[in-house]
């Protein structure tokens, strides 16, 4: 068994990366992933995707680059999507499906934070009447 790092990246938007993943959180990262590149945002990527020629994961957020045919043939070791964030209907497509890249979402631990915004904003909306 071999005990190197999965090779990585940090794709999203420069100010979701610091709202969802945070200095401390992509150090943390970096120790268990070896990052070929800084946190980058998609317009970047698309201008040099030969950064995702060894990549095996990708952390993503706001801002994610879409799992098309295009991004896939450019990461051929792409082997899971990490995002930071709630629905991944927009990212996600039939050729991320059929590749088998394993992708995950905080969609849970956004939900009670969404929630109880929503409520807030109804029973505030109730006392302006």
């Amino acid at each position: 068994m071999s005990l190197s790092k999965k090779r990585g990246l940090i794709v999203l938007d420069d100010q979701a990366c610091e709202l969802i993943y945070g200095e401390k959180l992509v150090n943390e990262v970096a120790r268990h992933v070896e990052l070929v590149a800084p946190p980058i945002s998609k317009e970047k990527l698309a201008a040099n995707p030969s950064l995702l020629k060894d990549v095996e994961v990708i952390f993503s957020g706001w801002g994610a680059p879409r799992l098309d045919e295009e991004l896939l043939a450019a990461a051929p070791r792409l082997q899971a999507f990490f995002y930071g964030a709630g629905s991944v209907r927009g990212i996600v497509t039939d050729a991320s499906w059929a590749r088998g890249i394993r992708i995950t979402s905080a969609y849970a631990a956004n939900a009670i934070p969404v929630v109880e915004y929503a409520l807030a904003q109804i029973l505030f909306s109730l006392k302006l009447g």
